[in-house]
């Protein structure tokens, strides 16, 4: 992300951290000002709503709250239109397809998806620190999509793998490559499988080696409970797809913790049993 250059608004200068922000929320797609804060964008409340308040003043963040937490919730916030321009450069997007995904995060369907990913992105940067994890990154849904093309006789055919996000952190051997699907148990079993499909093509067709620095890759998906988890565990038969209850990596943490796979457990830190 592009974060040197400053943006004006009617006397009002955007600042390094306020353009992270800014491009981050637009990524991510929202979060809540307790959020923003555990991911280091400030470090007190007070810095936080005078800063939040400005940038929503100027256009450059929506403020908003979701009927479904209650009146009384914290609010959560977007990125605004009067960021459309830097959005557009930083990620190579035309101005219609910057507004159309402005428009569309102002109708969140998928809120509370959307939050979790983000508490999910707080729980393993947290704990990768204390692992000591050499450069873990978290790459969230918007920025992780990947489309390619295949050959199909005369035709290319067009694919997409499009995760909810993709945790990167270097270990002795190399790169360890995660991608993460969140299930809140909305998801049909024969969707799953389309998407377990997915991944398989994606390694096959050599479209991820192309893409990552890295000969393969596991897919982590966090679930609501043991019974949706065995449910999901059993549509799959490779070992590359872990499974975990929200409770669990809460509890015990996504280093720490036995994933469960179709033919066993392991931990995610590569020589641990």
């Amino acid at each position: 992300m592009k974060n040197s250059q400053e943006q004006t608004n009617k006397g009002f200068a955007l600042q390094g951290r306020d353009i992270r922000l800014v491009l981050d929320l637009f990524a991510s797609r929202g979060m809540s000002r307790d959020q923003i804060i555990s991911l280091g964008y400030f470090n007190s409340i007070p810095r936080a709503n005078a800063r939040l308040c400005k940038l929503v003043r100027h256009g450059f963040l929506n403020r908003f709250i979701h009927l479904a937490r209650g009146t009384g919730s914290q609010s959560l916030y977007r990125a605004g239109m009067a960021a459309a321009k830097l959005i557009g450069s930083t990620f190579e997007l035309d101005h219609k397809s910057v507004h159309l995904q402005l428009r569309r995060d102002n109708a969140p369907l998928h809120l509370p998806h959307t939050l979790k990913l983000v508490d999910l992105r707080i729980l393993f940067s947290s704990q990768a620190k204390k692992c000591g994890l050499a450069d873990f990154t978290w790459t969230p849904e918007y920025l992780c999509c990947h489309e390619y093309l295949v050959a199909q006789g005369a035709k290319w055919l067009k694919r997409i793998i499009k995760s909810d996000a993709v945790a990167v952190w270097k270990e002795t051997t190399g790169p360890r490559i995660c991608f993460l699907e969140l299930d809140l148990g909305h998801v049909s079993s024969d969707k799953f499988s389309d998407k377990i499909k997915s991944y398989d093509r994606y390694l096959k067709d050599g479209a991820f080696e192309e893409a990552y620095p890295a000969k393969s890759f596991e897919v982590l998906t966090i679930t609501t409970g043991q019974l949706r988890l065995s449910k999901l565990k059993k549509l799959c038969a490779s070992n590359k797809f872990l499974f975990c209850t929200l409770k669990e990596l809460e509890q015990i943490g996504a280093f720490q913790l036995n994933w469960q796979t179709p033919c066993g457990s392991v931990r995610l830190l590569r020589g641990e049993q």
